[in-house]
């Protein structure tokens, strides 16, 4: 007896790994700049994305 695959979670994991890789490289500057400022705002929508 096989399985079948469900495509829409084929579809859900490759969203949540691409999910994972922006909020690691988005967590990497977030903590260097001053709060407050454009760009931490940016990383700080990305980061509460997830």
């Amino acid at each position: 007896m096989k399985k079948e695959r469900i495509v829409f979670l084929d579809y859900l994991r490759v969203f949540a790994i691409i999910a994972v890789i922006i909020l690691h490289v988005v967590a990497n500057d977030w903590y260097g700049l001053k709060v407050r400022e454009f760009n931490w705002n940016v990383l700080n929508v990305y980061d509460s994305i997830r």
